[in-house]
């Protein structure tokens, strides 16, 4: 997310909304959709509880229609919008979280991912710079 918005930003805060969700693990994809239509539509997805009956055929039917509308459900009131903040430090050339094998450049202190910097295993016990510092003089 922090490269599609190009950001630089050391941390990025994520606000977890109180909204309506999946009860299984197949329709996360279809919930995605549900909440982008409706902010597509302008209405606010926390304020909506999607009526799971009808979602597949529904989105069956935009796709028949080559065309996109809000998903149905009803309108709802919740009391308490934000229901968890978290703070995540972003690292890498790719701008996203740590995960997997972490290098860290000699130089500047920075880290990232091993296959961001695409470092061979035949170098990881000798001096490792990102690709920044290897420009530098």
């Amino acid at each position: 997310m922090c490269i599609i918005l190009m950001s630089h930003e050391p941390n990025v805060r994520l606000r977890f909304i109180n909204a309506d969700k999946q009860k299984n693990g197949n329709d996360c994809g279809l919930y995605a959709l549900a909440f982008c239509a409706a902010l597509c539509a302008g209405d606010e997805p926390q304020h909506i509880t999607f009526s799971k009956t009808d979602m597949r055929k529904h989105l069956l039917q935009c796709f028949t229609r080559n065309e996109m509308e809000p998903f149905p459900g009803e309108k709802v009131t919740r009391k308490k919008r934000v229901k968890e903040t978290v703070m995540l430090e972003i690292i890498c050339t790719c701008r996203s979280i740590e995960d997997g094998n972490m290098v860290e450049c000699e130089v500047c202190k920075e880290w990232f991912h091993q296959g961001c910097l695409t470092v061979p295993q035949s170098v990881w016990k000798k001096t490792i710079m990102c690709h920044s510092c290897e420009k530098k003089p």
